[in-house]
């Protein structure tokens, strides 16, 4: 039995960097297929682009901890303009990661600056590596008699559809820009969410279907790729998100595919496209910046 102190004994509870940083080749061995770190500058590249924006900031914050533990940078704090334009992403889609991740005690905010919490780098690269290889690793579990599946309907955004949409929702081409992010061939909500995360789910579905069918002109979403979106917003309890919108079957109608597969999608119906032109209008009207 070992002959110990109170005090060697009640040190053991106490964190401690030098913890982190006896693990430092772990980590970066960890951390190099999740980012790399420019030389010159200290600017932290996120090598894999199919993440939640929670992971994205979570990977900022672990590249200045390295890239300042390098001598490349002064300090590993952020403020949210410099977070914005190292993620190229608007204020509105970081908001709620940051809430979540402050909550969650991994990240802390000191005078407007973000930093990462050392001792929650060992966990937080875990989770990433460990969702990343699940997601590369997961394969339908499907018999080999089904029928192909039918190619996806490429994305293509129409011309003047985001003017049109404009008018129907009574708001500017620069009002819907600080609640959709328009690509070429996608687009993706960067304005909050609010509400229950049930309401949230609908809410964001039926926002994602009005603008699909109005700027793209498709009737429906696949359910894989609303759950990305959905968990790309910050919405969680996806495991009852089928259930939920269940219920709402005058805004959206599930698509169940042929027997035995396991892939289904979402349609809006007219109601739930005046519902989405209401909720977009009740977000383009919202004068308070949420950050």
């Amino acid at each position: 039995m070992e002959n110990l102190t109170k005090e060697e004994i009640l040190k053991r509870l106490i964190l401690d960097e030098k913890d982190t940083l006896s693990k430092l080749k772990e980590l970066v061995d960890k951390s190099k297929e999740l980012i790399k770190i420019e030389g010159h500058s200290g600017k932290v590249i996120i090598i894999k682009s199919n993440l939640s924006s929670k992971d994205k900031v979570v990977l900022l914050l672990i590249g200045k901890y390295f890239a300042k533990e390098s001598g490349l940078i002064n300090s590993q704090k952020l403020n949210l303009e410099a977070m914005k334009n190292e993620l190229n992403a608007e204020s509105r889609a970081l908001s709620r990661p940051l809430g979540d991740l402050l909550r969650e005690n991994i990240i802390e905010n000191e005078n407007g600056e973000y930093f990462i919490k050392y001792y929650q780098i060992e966990n937080a690269i875990k989770n990433i590596s460990e969702q990343k290889e699940m997601l590369r690793t997961l394969k339908p579990r499907t018999k080999k008699s089904v029928i192909k599946k039918e190619p996806k309907e490429e994305k293509a955004l129409i011309k003047d559809s985001i003017e049109k949409l404009a008018q129907k929702t009574d708001l500017t081409v620069e009002e819907l820009k600080h609640i959709f992010d328009f690509e070429e061939n996608d687009v993706r909500i960067i304005h909050p969410v609010e509400g229950k995360e049930s309401e949230r789910q609908l809410n964001a579905t039926i926002l994602y279907l009005t603008v699909y069918k109005y700027c793209f002109g498709l009737e429906e979403i696949d359910s894989g790729d609303l759950r990305k979106k959905l968990t790309d917003l910050g919405i969680g309890s996806l495991v009852n998100l089928s259930s939920n919108l269940k219920r709402y079957k005058n805004y959206i109608v599930h698509k169940m595919s042929a027997w035995g597969a396991t892939d289904t999608s979402y349609r809006i119906t007219i109601p739930g496209e005046l519902r989405g032109i209401k909720l977009i209008k009740e977000l383009g009207n919202k004068k308070e910046m949420i950050v």
